[in-house]
């Protein structure tokens, strides 16, 4: 089995065999990845796929995840969504307390890759995966970090 994409980003390829219980023995991958940042890198895709839990180590970690996101242009986000749906509790993101479900909140299921993302930039952060440069997004940094400031509670 292989698995390529070529973008301006870099190249991606991994090879390996499919087992017949479906599992992916990954043999080589390109670009040249350790065996514990491709575990992170699956690892962030599980948890978006399987919609979380989003766990973070610490209120550290959660701020620099929630900028990822509400910085990366890509992830296209309303930082005021983000503020009005989010909350930090246990170490983990969910719905505020009494929230309604993401589902029925303005979809905020069809957002949550960017968040993906942000734990994927910030927890591969330096390794060999190449973004794009900087595009703006309209907000300020100061208005970013108020909102993760509002999302973590005090730090």
């Amino acid at each position: 089995m292989k698995a390529e994409s070529a973008t301006a980003d870099g190249n991606q390829r991994y090879v390996g065999l499919v087992g017949t219980d479906r599992s992916w023995a990954i043999e080589s991958s390109t670009p040249a990845l350790t065996a514990s940042q491709l575990e992170l890198a699956i690892d962030c895709g599980r948890t978006f796929v399987n919609r979380g839990p989003w766990k973070v180590r610490d209120k550290t970690e959660a701020f620099a995840i929630l900028m990822e996101w509400m910085s990366s242009f890509q992830a296209n986000i309303n930082p005021a969504a983000v503020k009005a749906m989010l909350a930090l509790r246990d170490l983990r993101f969910a719905q505020p307390e009494g929230q309604a479900a993401w589902k029925g909140v303005a979809n905020l299921d069809d957002k949550l890759y960017g968040l993906a993302l942000g734990y994927f930039r910030h927890r591969l952060a330096g390794g060999p995966f190449h973004w794009h440069e900087a595009i703006p997004t309209g907000h300020s940094t100061e208005s970013l970090e108020a909102v993760a400031r509002a999302v973590i509670g005090e730090m």
